[in-house]
């Protein structure tokens, strides 16, 4: 017992010197980035590099899961494979076909506290990239074909990333031990039930209030000139009018007064997930020295576990 608490706190010390390093390096990098915001409420953020010839243009929500309601989960993520069916100018077939027709490649992601839209390509494309954002952000084609075919799509996602997997039914089920009144405590991708039960009013009204200007970041990196791409910004958002947004509340939760657990038997592969819960990001040392520590002891404690597994076998 003397030596692992020797061995810890040489282990801390070394972490110590490493973390400060870490922050200190971090502290040592910097962008040359333009920040403003349009007079609807658009933030844009502008990086010029041209060190090759090529742009990134992302786009922004802050709007994930946890903005979501009991009854309706999953409809952001839903939302976000929605925003590649198109719009009357750049319909759904059209939509991929012109992006990787001028030599582009783009995506979308979803998270509990925000979704994002991306492109990447070669530069000269930003007034293109620029039309085809601006257009989706207000234009979209709401198809009830499309919709139906685009929730089998979600819920096939949801069976393989969740139903079908011991790793993502032990992470949902995670969450909802960590979680007792926080939105967190449900799934990105939504449940099964929720995912039938979203209509199309509920999407448009999601649309409506969320894909606004005002709740939205424009970031641009890359081979442009800044001048120009604030002329097209403007030329491409400012008539897009902003919306009235709902205060972002989250429940807080309860104090945590003991242990939780869960058991989840399906397969002949034991896992042990010991999640914390912890402060929010951004602190610096010593709260970093004391999270490296916690993870110290737990791996520690895992090593007994698994070997007293292996033993008692």
């Amino acid at each position: 017992m003397v030596r692992a608490f020797c061995f810890l706190f040489f282990l801390t010390l070394s972490a110590q010197a490493e973390i400060e390093k870490a922050l200190n390096f971090s502290e040592q990098i910097h962008f040359s980035v333009e920040k403003y915001k349009l007079k609807n409420g658009l933030t844009v953020l502008l990086h010029e590099d041209h060190s090759a010839p090529l742009i990134s243009i992302h786009q922004w929500f802050r709007v994930g899961s946890a903005d979501e309601k009991p009854g309706r989960t999953g409809i952001a993520h839903f939302f976000e494979h929605l925003m590649f069916k198109g719009t009357t100018k750049y319909s759904n077939k059209e939509f991929d076909r012109v992006i990787q027709a001028n030599g582009g490649t783009n995506n979308a992601f979803t998270t509990r506290d925000y979704t994002g839209y991306y492109e990447n390509m070669p530069s000269g494309k930003l007034e293109l990239i620029l039309d085809i954002e601006s257009d989706r952000l207000r234009n979209l084609v709401f198809d009830e074909k499309e919709i139906m075919k685009e929730r089998e799509v979600v819920k096939e996602e949801r069976r393989y990333r969740v139903e079908n997997s011991v790793f993502g039914i032990l992470n949902e089920t995670v969450f909802e031990t960590v979680f007792k009144t926080h939105p967190y405590r449900w799934p990105v991708i939504g449940y099964m039930k929720d995912l039938d039960a979203t209509s199309i009013d509920d999407l448009k009204e999601f649309y409506r209030i969320f894909y606004a200007p005002n709740n939205a970041v424009l970031v641009i990196t890359g081979d442009f000139s800044i001048r120009a791409a604030k002329g097209l910004i403007s030329k491409y958002y400012d008539g897009i009018p902003a919306q009235v947004l709902p205060e972002r509340k989250k429940n807080l939760e309860p104090e945590q007064k003991g242990e939780r657990s869960d058991w989840l038997r399906m397969c002949r592969a034991p896992r042990l997930p010991l999640p914390f819960r912890a402060s929010p990001l951004g602190l610096r040392t010593p709260t970093l020295l004391i999270y490296w520590l916690i993870f110290w002891v737990t791996a520690l404690r895992v090593d007994f576990i698994r070997l007293s597994f292996i033993d008692s076998k």
